[in-house]
């Protein structure tokens, strides 16, 4: 079996388009390599502007 790190892929994509911060899934384990987490410790304004950002991203 190969090892992919899509999530990390992803997450650097993300810092660099549209400046959102996630967490690789690669932190919680081997298996999680392909997913990505978003922090919910911040303010809520932030937070909705996070989801705008991803939102056009992903159109």
């Amino acid at each position: 079996m190969q090892y992919t790190d899509v999530g990390s892929t992803v997450a650097n994509y993300l810092i660099e388009s549209c400046h959102v911060t996630v967490v690789p899934g690669k932190t919680y384990g081997v298996n999680d390599a392909n997913h990505i987490r978003l922090t919910t410790s911040i303010s809520e304004n932030n937070y909705s502007e996070a989801l705008q950002r991803l939102s056009e991203i992903i159109k």
